[in-house]
């Protein structure tokens, strides 16, 4: 993934972003290499990074996760990510919306999705996984659904100390 970082920094990619994202990436060489889409355009999925470093913390996916790329493997072909156990993950927006994430996880051929929550309110968020469950129940042969971050407290209305 050295090569790819260097010709999308060359490439004036990191230009594209914002500061923010900007500072994640360059805070730790890894970030890069997580957000580097070496199979698409080559620019830099933060969002995809930073929910895959957040599932890779709480558990949701076992360590370490990388990138997927069809150069390295080509049966890494179409996973944004690998986990520590090989299993091949593809990041979807919450926006996607419930049949669309249930209709990857059911392929053919069966996709593990990790979905992006991060624009959500709690309760969209369960009432989100509550949709893709009862989408996926009668079939055993589908990939598996995971949130990250798994667990999100909802937001209260007491002032911070």
């Amino acid at each position: 993934m050295d090569k790819e970082v260097a010709e999308a920094d060359k490439a004036g990619k990191l230009d594209k972003l914002s500061p923010e994202d900007r500072e994640f990436l360059e805070s730790d060489p890894r970030d890069k290499k997580l957000a580097i889409d070496p199979d698409g355009d080559g620019s830099y999925r933060v969002n995809e990074a930073r929910i895959a470093l957040q599932a890779e913390e709480d558990g949701t996916l076992p360590s370490p996760v990388r990138r997927a790329t069809k150069a390295v493997n080509p049966s890494e072909s179409g996973a944004d990510f690998i986990d520590g156990e090989h299993k091949l993950w593809d990041v979807k927006a919450a926006s996607q919306g419930a049949e669309d994430i249930a209709r990857g996880a059911k392929g053919p051929p069966p996709e593990n999705i990790l979905v992006d929550p991060s624009k959500l309110s709690p309760e969209q968020q369960a009432n989100l996984e509550s949709d893709v469950a009862d989408q996926l129940k009668d079939d055993p042969s589908a990939g598996r659904v995971e949130f990250a971050p798994k667990d999100r407290t909802p937001p209260t209305n007491e002032p911070e100390p």
